[in-house]
């Protein structure tokens, strides 16, 4: 069977937090920008959050291309609670969770896990 090729639409559009969120760049910066107070465009400038809805299909798009699961945590000890419960599988981080490094992480996961490292060009 061949493999399952990336959404590149999607790839360009939509990248991953440490913490499982998906961002984007908000809409209506590109042109006629005369009429926007300098409000308006300052607070466009700043990354878009999907929401927690779409989210969901995003998780389900992953699920359809060979994942078992997908499960999304803010913290390295929830992580590591969900990795316990399955035998093998990958972890998607983040360089820095809210209570330890992705160094720590990968120490603490069992033998059967991989650890993916996200990062950012800033």
């Amino acid at each position: 069977m061949p493999k399952m090729k990336t959404k590149k639409s999607a790839a360009k559009r939509y990248s991953l937090t440490g913490s499982g969120k998906v961002k984007h760049k908000k809409q209506n910066l590109r042109h006629i920008l005369t009429k926007r107070s300098p409000k308006r465009k300052r607070n466009l400038r700043a990354t878009g959050y999907v929401a927690e809805a779409d989210a969901k299909k995003i998780r389900k798009i992953l699920m359809s291309h060979g994942f078992n699961q997908v499960i999304a945590c803010a913290t390295a000890s929830s992580a590591l609670q969900e990795v316990n419960q399955h035998s093998h599988g990958i972890v998607i981080s983040g360089y820095r969770l809210k209570d330890m490094y992705y160094v720590e992480l990968a120490e603490c996961l069992p033998k059967y896990f991989e650890l993916i490292l996200l990062g950012s060009a800033s």
